[in-house]
């Protein structure tokens, strides 16, 4: 494998000068100046290998792995050095397809089966029961291209179409009783976010757990569909280009917002984590008072004295 860009991405980052070709730079290196205060290399004699992450100074004959040379150069923890090469080769060496799954190896259909689209003029009272417990319009459930089954694996069940890059990829399926001991049921949806076709490039994103959060939130956010972030998760993210992320869980998922920010931080310009009451989600506080949340981490009062 070829680290090249790998080696190059975190030295840009870190502002650390290098060289790619010229005076003691072989074919397969990127040399920098040795750091080692016992080398006093003048020169750029420190050569990092692409082929290997390994590096060797031709002075002072200094060798090692790329993250400790990472940790000398800068500031950061061993732990920090190994996890921001982890996270470069999850952005450099991981391509589309990876994340998208073929068809021919999807083992989840687009649809269940027994799948009935809902339309204005669909009867079954345990949908409009559901609705209204939950504060949603037919006309939401309409748009969104949702459906019912009224039998089979997802009887009783109100199913939520998946969409990646225009394309149905999967479903969830949320219990219309109030009574099945797992409420959501998400088959074949963690490689993918849920409203991730409407985030813009470049802007700020929004991300809330359950889908119901991201309903309520509107334009701008992504449904985890879960606690937790997975690889696949994190790099559709990245590759939106966002300026900032704003992680905005249920409160009792704060610190497992505070942890999955940090693997942001070296790629984004401002990530936030928004703090809420413990039995507070954006779901039940509403959009208004989301946005209201947002807004106060974003541009605190003390920023526009």
């Amino acid at each position: 494998m070829n680290y090249t860009t790998l080696i190059t991405n975190i030295l840009q980052r870190h502002n650390i000068q290098y060289w790619t070709e010229g005076k003691n730079v072989s074919q397969d290196a990127i040399n920098i100046q040795c750091p080692f205060y016992t080398c006093g290399d003048h020169s750029n004699h420190m050569g990092i290998f692409t082929n290997s992450l390994l590096f060797n100074c031709w002075k002072c004959h200094r060798r090692g792995h790329f993250s400790f040379l990472l940790k000398v150069l800068t500031s950061m923890t061993d732990t920090e050095c190994q996890e921001e090469i982890e996270n470069e080769k999850i952005l450099i060496g991981m391509k589309e397809e990876d994340v998208t799954p073929k068809e021919k190896k999807q083992s989840v259909s687009p649809l269940p089966e027994f799948f009935e689209k809902v339309e204005s003029r669909t009867k079954f009272l345990l949908l409009y029961k559901y609705l209204k417990r939950r504060n949603l319009s037919l006309d939401l459930i309409i748009e969104k291209e949702c459906g019912i089954c009224r039998v089979g694996p997802y009887m009783n069940r109100l199913i939520i179409p998946v969409f990646f890059k225009g394309k149905q990829v999967s479903f969830i399926a949320a219990d219309m009783t109030g009574t099945a001991l797992t409420k959501y049921l998400f088959p074949g949806t963690d490689k993918y976010l849920y409203g991730y076709d409407e985030i813009e490039i470049g802007g700020t994103i929004i991300l809330v757990e359950g889908l119901l959060d991201q309903w309520r939130t509107g334009d701008g956010s992504v449904a985890m569909l879960g606690s937790y972030l997975t690889k696949e998760q994190k790099l559709l993210l990245i590759r939106k280009k966002p300026k900032n992320i704003i992680f905005c869980l249920d409160g009792d998922a704060y610190w497992h917002a505070k942890d999955a920010a940090t693997f942001f931080e070296p790629f984004v310009e401002r990530v936030e984590v928004i703090h809420m009451d413990f039995e507070d989600d954006p779901d039940s506080l509403g959009t208004s008072k989301i946005w209201k949340l947002v807004e106060e981490k974003m541009f605190p009062k003390e920023d526009l004295v």
